[in-house]
């Protein structure tokens, strides 16, 4: 074969090889739908694991509860000190602050050693609203633990990781008014999306984190994909919306209503205005 003959067999194959700038673009085309349409994907398998990881460190929490209450006949502890508060009785059984937070809480205290707080305690467990006293729950003597509200997420929320334990605060919540955190003041709300029946705080436009609902106003957003995790007061853990949680409070009332349930279980779990609910703050 000539040089001039292997040249141009060289040309033919260049040619039948090489890509057009049309081909090219169709590739970059397909690409780009599909990157646009797996990134989603990702993020939410991301944001699952996230979840996951939120619903262990209740559970954790739970078990922590547990132990404790086999320690002190029962009872829960009481989260209305501004002493050391629920997670400084619990702390013992936990032995970590890592358990406290959510992976999706943003929070930072602006004081070095201080640890977010991603939960709070039902108040109406240990708090008696006929006394205005501290009046720790029973368990064992509950109607419907399964489907009262223990712990739920909030925002906002600190304690001194560093301090003794009786220097610790834990967030408390009671469903329709903005969580109480002692040390952690009133910069904590609740991540669970707007609650069944429930008045949310609200912040300005500027603040980071909240969202607007019309015809209520900001509030903060939920911990994960709209709702927030939730542990009753059995120990198991649940991802609810907001509005699935009723907050016990009948709007313009003078009491707080308790949410019920038949105990035949004939009768779904409904808040005091006869909506259906998955779980209460109300104390059963």
């Amino acid at each position: 074969m000539t040089a001039d003959r292997y040249e141009g067999a060289l040309r033919k194959q260049s040619a039948r090889t090489a890509f057009t700038l049309i081909e090219l673009l169709v590739v970059i085309a397909i690409i780009a739908i599909l990157a646009a349409i797996l990134f989603p994907v990702f993020a939410t398998a991301r944001e699952k694991a996230r979840q996951t990881a939120c619903m262990n460190n209740l559970k954790q929490i739970g078990i922590a509860f547990t132990q404790y209450e086999q320690d002190y006949d029962d009872t829960v502890p009481c989260g209305k000190s501004n002493k050391a508060g629920w997670i400084g009785y619990i702390y013992p059984y936990v032995k970590s602050n890592n358990v406290f937070l959510c992976p999706n809480d943003t929070f930072v205290y602006s004081t070095p050693g201080y640890v977010t707080e991603s939960y709070g305690m039902n108040a109406w467990l240990n708090w008696s609203s006929a006394t205005g006293q501290p009046s720790s729950v029973i368990i064992a003597k509950m109607t419907a633990p399964a489907v009262t509200v223990l712990i739920c997420e909030t925002y906002g929320g600190w304690f001194p990781g560093s301090a003794p334990l009786t220097d610790w605060s834990s967030v408390e919540c009671d469903g329709a008014t903005k969580p109480n955190g002692g040390d952690g003041g009133s910069e904590i709300d609740y991540r669970t999306g707007l609650m069944n029946n429930t008045f949310p705080s609200s912040a300005s436009s500027g603040e980071s984190g909240w969202q607007f609902t019309p015809g209520i106003g900001y509030h903060q957003q939920p911990a994960h994909s709209g709702g927030g995790v939730f542990l009753a007061c059995d120990g198991h853990v649940k991802w609810l919306v907001g509005t699935k949680v009723s907050a016990g409070y009948v709007p313009g009332g003078t009491s707080w209503a308790q949410a019920y349930a038949n105990a035949s279980g004939a009768t779904a779990l409904k808040d005091g205005n006869g909506n259906p609910v998955t779980m209460t703050f109300s104390y059963l």
